[in-house]
């Protein structure tokens, strides 16, 4: 934006030059709402915004936790397909309505049975007319991001990236931040404890292939003995991202995204304070090249100023739910940050 310069020469018969001053004025990002009266009401409007197409894959994992859905967004990524959730035990509506309309040829399923039940699988896949049913699960949240890791080459037929992500398993925030980015990249993500990295996970990322991982959130989210035996063990640690908070950290994570090739034409902000709106965005963010932020805290000023310092190429701002989730005011402040 401002005023720019342009000057004509004449080649070869022509001679002569003539200069032209214009302006270039900063067009206004269009911001929008995605969101429902319940979360997966909100799932379900960003699902139909995100424009998948049908006749593909769809992922499903447990709305009563957010550990499956996060692992899950790598290999939705690889099937380029949405992540739906629902009730351990009952298809929900909203999902059992996406699913016969995006009348999905396979479904694959994050989570064991006490996650999401064989009468949920069963229901899922006569709602879909699917022909393929898949199911990834270990023993336990760290166990199951493993193995869709190691299925998730087979069931889709589309490679990892060499470089993944390390979250915690004791809180949502990080692995949010980091699920676009390993929807676009096909980056997956691994959970561990604070303090040691389990066995499973070393064995499932030599096996994968994995050479470097980004440490998501500080040492109070993952201590530096877990970065110890990753070096021990081979594994590059590329960088620790990580802010003073959640909401810094999805920043630092945002702009680690941007540098890797995602668009800053888009931006999408979610609450910090709950998991399933920016759980279901995360297939939208990916699928488009946005990364997100999260806003709700103390450190909400550092996401206008991230959005205003990215506000030239912003042309789309999408908030994830409605006013309990981002307030009305804090969406007023979003606007200003692009205007």
């Amino acid at each position: 934006p401002g005023t720019a310069t342009v000057t004509i020469t004449g080649k070869g018969n022509f001679t002569g030059s003539k200069t032209l001053t214009f302006k270039i004025t900063k067009s206004t990002a269009a911001w929008k709402r995605l969101y429902g009266a319940t979360a997966l009401d909100t799932m379900k409007a960003i699902v139909n915004k995100s424009g998948f197409s049908t006749g593909g894959t769809v992922i499903l994992a447990t709305s009563t936790g957010y550990w499956d859905a996060l692992s899950a967004a790598g290999i939705a990524g690889l099937a380029q397909a949405p992540v739906l959730m629902t009730s351990p035990t009952e298809l929900s509506t909203q999902t059992a309505a996406l699913l016969k309309t995006l009348k999905p040829k396979k479904i694959i399923i994050c989570g064991g049975t006490s996650a999401l039940s064989s009468s949920v699988a069963s229901a899922a896949k006569s709602a879909s007319g699917a022909t393929t049913v898949k199911r990834c699960w270990g023993q336990n949240a760290i166990e199951t991001a493993c193995q869709i890791f190691l299925q998730g080459k087979t069931i889709t037929g589309e490679s990892w990236a060499t470089t993944g992500f390390l979250c915690t398993v004791s809180g949502y925030w990080d692995a949010l931040s980091a699920a676009p980015l390993a929807y676009k990249f096909h980056m997956p993500i691994f959970l561990t404890n604070k303090d040691a990295l389990s066995s499973a996970t070393l064995s499932a990322m030599k096996k994968g292939g994995i050479k470097s991982v980004y440490v998501v959130g500080g040492t109070a989210a993952i201590s530096s003995t877990v970065v110890t035996q990753l070096k021990a063990n081979g594994i590059t640690v590329t960088s620790r991202l990580a802010g003073q908070n959640a909401i810094e950290t999805s920043i630092k994570v945002a702009n680690l995204g941007l540098k890797l090739g995602m668009s800053p034409t888009g931006i999408v902000v979610a609450s910090v304070n709950g998991y399933w709106d920016a759980l279901s965005g995360a297939a939208f963010c990916g699928s488009n090249g946005w990364p997100v932020v999260l806003i709700g805290g103390t450190s909400d000023a550092s996401v206008y100023s991230f959005i205003k310092s990215n506000a030239n190429h912003i042309s789309y701002g999408y908030v994830l739910g409605g006013t309990a989730a981002v307030s009305s005011s804090r969406y007023t402040s979003l606007v200003a940050s692009t205007s």
